[in-house]
């Protein structure tokens, strides 16, 4: 297998597990979370929900979040496990420690699907909500935006940097 199949694959497992997770919508969260164990130190990739979110040139936040993450390895043992929001926050130093990881954000705007790829900065969370102050858009041309039935998808893996690097040589 090729290591463009395997990044292939890779993005096609990440895509499914995106529109599992929006099948289960906000309120199935709980039950996933019921039902795994959460292991914070294997995610290559977390999925989180909101029934809006918006973003600037300053930060990302999402609002009405489900009350947990979906953590998907993509390695060989592909697991999905589910960790709280205050999870994904209290590890963020000792997941991501000084970068800014990538991310791509979709929702709907004026009826429309769209996403945008961003730089995320350190979070912070509310009983509701997620806030990535520091974000950057990656690609620039857009000041701010707000969706509706957003999904972030961080990338720990780089995944999205290959995609892009893809796109553009295509």
């Amino acid at each position: 297998m090729t290591e463009d199949t395997k990044k292939k694959n890779t993005i096609r497992t990440i895509a499914v597990v995106t529109l599992i997770a929006l099948t289960l919508g906000l309120v199935g969260g709980w039950a996933i979370a019921a039902a795994t164990t959460a292991k914070t130190d294997e995610g290559d990739v977390w999925v989180v929900q909101s029934q809006t979110a918006s973003v600037s040139t300053e930060a990302v936040e999402l609002d009405n979040v489900g009350g947990s993450v979906l953590q998907v390895s993509v390695e060989d043992g592909r697991e999905v496990n589910a960790v709280s929001i205050s999870q994904l926050v209290q590890d963020w130093d000792s997941e991501f420690a000084d970068t800014m990881p990538r991310a791509v954000i979709t929702g709907v705007i004026d009826g429309k699907n769209h996403s945008l790829i961003v730089n995320l900065g350190k979070p912070t969370a509310t009983a509701t909500s997620i806030t990535f102050e520091g974000s950057t858009i990656v690609g620039g041309g857009l000041a701010a935006t707000d969706f509706k039935a957003a999904t972030l998808l961080i990338d720990n893996k780089g995944l999205v940097e290959a995609k892009l690097k893809e796109s553009q040589t295509s």
